[in-house]
């Protein structure tokens, strides 16, 4: 009889997207201005948990969205994509 994995509670899921996604902007220089009102967004797709870091805008369309981190909450595994290139002023 094959054993059922428990699934990674939406805090686990976090925690793992946090880690992934600070390792991935490591190398982005975000300016303080942006750093202090970021936002984040989680949404659901199935198993995958999806944390978006953005900046919001005037309109939800104007948003800035600087990070994407997935999560699978059956496997543990994430990916993350940055979408933010920084700003060489700061």
């Amino acid at each position: 009889m094959a054993t059922m994995r428990k699934r990674l509670s939406l805090e686990e899921c976090r925690e793992v997207a946090q880690k992934a996604t600070q390792e991935a902007l490591r190398k982005v220089n975000i300016p303080k201005v942006i750093k202090d009102d970021l936002v984040l967004g989680t949404r659901w797709n199935g198993d995958l948990i999806i944390f978006e870091l953005y900046l919001p805008g005037k309109r939800p369309e104007d948003a800035l969205i600087i990070s994407k981190a997935t999560v699978n909450s059956c496997t543990g595994k994430v990916f993350v994509v940055v979408k933010y290139e920084g700003d060489e002023s700061n």
